[in-house]
């Protein structure tokens, strides 16, 4: 059998019976009892290290999270739907969305455009959001 030489974190929680494993690219996070001593632990781990082992070999051929990025043509999820960035300059910044397009309008003058575009996105996400809240979708019965 394998070696298990990865980081494992243990946290300890209010579970009653339960133990939980969380594999990431850099360590392995189990979640146990409170109560259950540390060779019942590593008696847990040793029965489940070739599970972990293969699931951290599948982690390992993820390509990497690219960052988003602010620029025209990029495509970003709102609402279940993926809309094509258009960035305008004008005179003022704001953005319109119109036949699945998000234009974003930026002050000509602005230096930061990555910056500028996520606020702007982050902005109108927020208000469509209180416009929308559940207490307005749901009534009282």
């Amino acid at each position: 059998m394998e070696e298990l030489n990865y980081p494992v974190n243990i946290i300890r929680t209010n579970r009653k019976k339960t133990v939980g494993i969380y594999i990431s690219r850099y360590f392995v996070k189990l979640y146990v009892p409170k109560e259950i001593p540390e060779n019942k632990i590593s008696d847990i781990l040793d029965s489940k290290k070739s599970w972990i082992i293969s699931k951290i070999k599948d982690n390992s051929l993820l390509p990497p999270k690219v960052p988003k990025r602010y620029i025209s043509g990029e495509l970003f999820p709102y609402l279940g739907r993926n809309y094509r960035l258009n960035l305008r300059f004008g005179r003022e910044n704001g953005v319109k969305l119109k036949r699945g397009h998000f234009n974003i309008f930026l002050l000509e003058n602005e230096k930061n455009c990555d910056q500028a575009v996520k606020k702007i996105i982050v902005r109108m996400v927020l208000e469509e959001g209180k416009k929308t809240s559940c207490k307005e979708n749901y009534r009282v019965i």
